[in-house]
């Protein structure tokens, strides 16, 4: 291909053929919403494009097509009008299919070599490779960075490592040695939301990557990782680029959001960061975290408080013990610490957010409405601000979708349903999976119902009914008024979900 290849990065579509807009979480689970585009930052493409303009010779470009909901015919266009020598692609399962159909059109216009990285490419090489010319496993940035170098100096793929069909080495990368990410094809300050259940605008930010759990759902540790890990980057050097964003942004934004599967994991790391951060005199940031309650204690908490953490964003997942113990939280699974961790945060002045679905492995109807229940309690009491469920949906490469799919609890269908906020794609012999989208939509309901009752006593009617209308629009508002208003009984049976 001769040297300096122009090289064009680009997420999955950002728009389905229903119209909805895909939202690529970056846990990697990637779900739909009917209205207002959520734009999560796409962080390892973003990492994967200073580095390659770091270290390589092509001429690079990162489009997310997410950010500019773009859907299959305009993303298309776009891409063959850039005319890429290498097209790379980080396609996740829910919509691979519309990922599959883009990269064809844009190699057989231009004569692109393509790559895929990412989930579904990991999961499914036999079915990716159909399509791509070249496809890498797991964490991809170095492996694209040596497959770019190959082309560039006119090498092929064969032999190199992680390299479809050649094994990864099974060595994850050191963040550390990872530039910056992407700030200038697309701008870190165009995802500062406010995102939903934030209140501030706030940068995407990345301090440590992986989890040392194996919840049998999750697509980042199985996919991604393929082995449980923690590994955090230099508090020194998260705070410099803290510092960089705001002598770039100034008063652009108001914080930043460390969206990460466990940023408070390790507590020395975060007694580290926090005082570093109140070193750097960056404390007065509004800053946002994800992460797991288990591992907070009130030190940490305090710590936290004192270096501008105000939101904290937590894996909560299930109130059973039973559901816990099948989907491999086991004795990390502890609700008498979760309320004692945020009645801690409340105390302090920090919001929390708390994450759940329903319709895993151990799941019964039951069961779920023991979350369902808690989900009650905690946003009644005001132990949590904000809340999401979705529908435990077996990705492909994690050990919940070989078991179903093993135990044939997979119901047939595409992958565009692979997405866990629009329906069940499991039926269990003893919960079928109308079953489960019932149990969705009573917590999702009530989560909507409580969340609606706090801003209307805490912001007033106005600020309430705006809140509502970005959650679930006009018609989803007079569903629900129904429901809970006109319909007594529904009212009753949704809120005290444990008497069914």
């Amino acid at each position: 291909m001769g040297r300096n290849l122009k090289v064009v990065l680009g997420t999955s579509v950002g728009v389905d053929r229903q119209g909805r807009f895909l939202v690529h979480y970056p846990s990697r689970w990637t779900s739909t919403v009917d209205r207002n585009p959520i734009r999560f930052y796409p962080f390892e493409l973003a990492y994967t494009s200073t580095l390659l303009k770091a270290r390589s010779p092509c001429n690079v470009k990162l489009i997310d097509a997410g950010a500019r909901a773009l859907g299959l015919e305009e993303y298309a266009d776009l891409l063959i009008a850039e005319r890429p020598d290498v097209l790379v692609i980080e396609s996740a399962t829910r919509c691979f299919v519309d990922d599959a159909t883009v990269a064809a059109r844009v190699r057989e216009a231009v004569g692109c070599h393509t790559v895929f990285v990412g989930q579904h490419a990991t999961a499914c090489p036999d079915q990716v490779r159909e399509t791509a010319d070249s496809l890498i496993a797991g964490e991809y940035e170095f492996t694209l960075l040596h497959l770019v170098q190959a082309l560039n100096s006119g090498r092929g793929a064969e032999g190199l490592p992680g390299v479809y069909p050649t094994p990864w080495s099974g060595q994850l990368p050191d963040v550390g040695r990872l530039p910056w990410p992407e700030d200038d094809d697309i701008s870190r300050l165009d995802y500062a939301g406010p995102l939903p259940g934030h209140r501030y605008r706030q940068i995407q930010m990345y301090g440590s990557r992986g989890c040392p759990m194996q919840c049998n759902f999750c697509v980042a540790v199985h996919v991604y990782y393929q082995k449980p890990n923690w590994r955090g980057r230099d508090p020194d050097d998260i705070v410099a680029e803290m510092r960089y964003l705001v002598d770039r942004y100034g008063g652009r934004f108001d914080g930043v959001f460390f969206d990460e599967e466990a940023h408070f994991l390790n507590k020395g790391f975060v007694l580290d960061l926090c005082r570093k951060i109140i070193e750097g005199e960056l404390d007065f940031l509004k800053i946002s975290a994800m992460g797991t309650y288990f591992s907070l204690d009130d030190e940490m908490l305090r710590a936290m408080r004192s270096a501008g953490y105000c939101h904290l964003k937590i894996g909560i997942e299930t109130a059973s013990a039973e559901v816990a113990a099948a989907v491999g939280l086991g004795r990390k699974h502890d609700p008498a610490k979760l309320r004692r961790v945020l009645a801690s945060a409340r105390e302090l002045g920090m919001e929390t957010y708390g994450n759940f679905q329903v319709g895993a492995l151990g799941s019964t109807f039951e069961r779920d409405m023991e979350t369902a229940e808690l989900v009650r309690e905690l946003l009644e009491s005001d132990l949590l601000c904000e809340m999401q469920v979705s529908i435990c949906t077996p990705q492909p490469g994690t050990p919940f979708y070989a078991e179903c799919k093993k135990r044939g609890y997979l119901v047939p269908g595409d992958w565009d349903r692979y997405d866990g906020s629009l329906e069940a794609v499991v039926s269990y012999p003893h919960y079928a999976r109308e079953r489960v989208e019932e149990s969705f939509r009573i917590v999702r309901d009530i989560g909507h119902h409580l969340r609606g009752l706090r801003d209307l006593r805490q912001h007033g009617l106005f600020a309430a009914g705006r809140r509502a209308l970005e959650r679930v629009g006009l018609r989803g508002i007079c569903e629900h008024l129904v429901a809970y208003y006109l319909n007594p009984r529904e009212r009753r049976t949704r809120l005290r979900p444990t008497n069914r």
